[in-house]
């Protein structure tokens, strides 16, 4: 009977075990937003268009909800890094308030003495003598751990019967103004327009010491103490995108998509967290992944474009075993739109003897196919090695395909303004040299060396990627916990 418990206990533990795993992953992989106390005041709920309504516990203890982004914010005013997030308020309280707040760390909270950083408190004018949750205020503030620093910089009011807080979209950006101050701007809508509150915050107002370069985006309720209408319902918020991305993890391959990861070797994205540009342009919600494998016969590429629009480029540029020092590079442009068009610029080589700077058409003599996918477009092709043999630069063609080094590099232009994942943007120098074109590779393979007659077999180390470790965790844990119930269950038969 003893015996019998015990293993109950034991099958109880492992069950319990492996919910806390599945709930955990499944949390772990779906949100972009986190709960800085796992505590459950912070609950979320995914929508049919993969925004994201987040449920702010709002009480006396409010200071336990903390819903922060797991993503490093940037303001950098020389790489065009700024902050911008769409959300719409839809629960609200009467005199009750709202902090979107960049803060130090998750660590910190904005309230006097408890976090180093700066923000946008909401708070509705009720009490002011204005309709109820038609009177908005948005203040600007700064946080301070040293008591007494914190308070209010700049106010912004807008009081208006036209329309009520609940049910509204809001379009916040926040940006490095200048040297000297950061920009923010709040608007009553997604697209920039209907300005509810702007102004600048002079950086001289940050406590010392404060990275605007790398902070924590934290977003918590406030209350008014003495109004209990000011908590009496939880604050509900919708976020549908932050910096132009969903706040939640989607499947990276579409339902019609053309292209088979699997079939790729490494691949690199282009979007607003790396993006570099030379035209001032801001990338937006732009997502451009691109995937390659090199093979005998040439290069094949696949790439995934979202956010973009037909007419646009998707650029390589291509520096074949480093043989065009001191000149542009290989420039392809892939066009979007409805059928496969395929542009070669700067240079002739041994698919076709034009060097047109504007392009030159190649399609038809490559493989290649494009289709239209929910919010974009995807792209495969391959790209024969006679592509990389450049015939009008001294040496270039002693250039051999698959024992020299491929130097690329990627680039995009939408929207009217290019962008690229270099780690500087081009400047008046688009030579190989002034681009940098050596930073990413298709590395070629020599002649191999003579190996001794018996060589052993070794077996390659191998590292699981993310997903991988996390089914290995879950799997330790389910092993280990059976293996406590056969092991017990023998001692016990003895």
């Amino acid at each position: 009977m003893k015996r019998s418990k015990l293993l109950v206990t034991l099958l109880a533990i492992f069950v319990i075990c492996l919910t806390f795993s599945i709930a955990l992953i499944a949390f772990a992989d779906e949100s972009e937003i986190g709960d800085v106390f796992s505590n459950g005041r912070v609950t979320q709920e995914v929508t049919e268009n993969n925004d994201l309504k987040i449920t702010l516990k709002t009480d006396t203890d409010y200071s336990s909800t903390r819903a922060y982004y797991k993503q490093p914010i940037t303001l950098d005013m020389a790489n065009n890094k700024w902050f911008e997030m769409n959300f719409t308020v839809d629960e609200f309280n009467v005199d009750g308030g709202l902090r979107i707040s960049f803060l130090a760390s998750a660590e910190d909270f904005p309230m006097d003495s408890y976090g180093d950083g700066f923000g946008v408190y909401f708070w509705d004018e009720t009490a002011w003598g204005y309709p109820e949750l038609q009177a908005f205020r948005c203040d600007f503030y700064k946080y301070s751990r040293t008591a007494g620093s914190s308070g209010l910089i700049d106010a912004k009011a807008v009081r208006s019967d036209a329309y009520k807080i609940t049910g509204q979209s809001f379009h916040l950006k926040v940006w490095e103004y200048d040297a000297d101050n950061i920009a923010i701007q709040v608007d009553r809508d997604d697209n920039g327009t209907n300005i509810q509150a702007i102004g600048a915050f002079a950086k001289s107002n940050l406590p010392e010491g404060f990275d605007i370069k790398n902070c924590t985006l934290m977003i918590t309720p406030d209350i008014d103490i003495n109004r209990a209408h000011s908590y009496e319902k939880d604050i509900v918020l919708t976020i549908k995108d932050i910096n132009g991305k969903k706040p939640v993890d989607q499947a990276e391959q579409p339902a019609t998509s053309i292209i088979n990861e699997s079939e790729y070797d490494v691949s690199y994205v282009l979007d607003s967290s790396n993006a570099k540009t030379w035209t001032n342009g801001n990338i937006g919600n732009a997502s451009v992944k691109y995937f390659f494998k090199a093979e005998d016969d040439g290069v094949k590429v696949a790439i995934r474009a979202l956010g973009v629009s037909a007419g646009e480029l998707m650029q390589l540029n291509f520096n074949p075993g480093n043989k065009l020092a001191g000149s542009t590079g290989q420039f392809l442009s892939f066009v979007t739109g409805d059928s496969f068009k395929l542009l070669q610029h700067n240079h002739k080589n041994g698919v076709l003897d034009d060097a047109n700077p504007n392009g030159a058409d190649i399609s038809d003599k490559v493989d290649g196919q494009i289709a239209a996918i929910d919010g974009g477009y995807e792209i495969v092709a391959k790209l024969p090695k006679a592509l990389f043999t450049i015939t009008d630069v001294d040496g270039a063609d002693s250039f051999v395909y698959g024992q020299d080094d491929i130097y690329f590099g990627m680039f995009i232009v939408t929207g009217g303004h290019g962008y690229t994942n270099q780690s500087t943007a081009p400047g008046t120098d688009w030579t190989v040299d002034g681009l940098g074109l050596t930073e990413y590779v298709f590395k070629g393979q020599k002649a191999p060396e003579t190996q001794p007659a018996t060589q052993p077999d070794t077996q390659p180390e191998t590292q699981p990627q993310t997903g991988d470790a996390t089914v290995a965790m879950f799997a330790v844990i389910v092993v280990l916990t059976l293996g406590a119930v056969i092991v017990f269950a023998k001692k016990r038969s003895f």
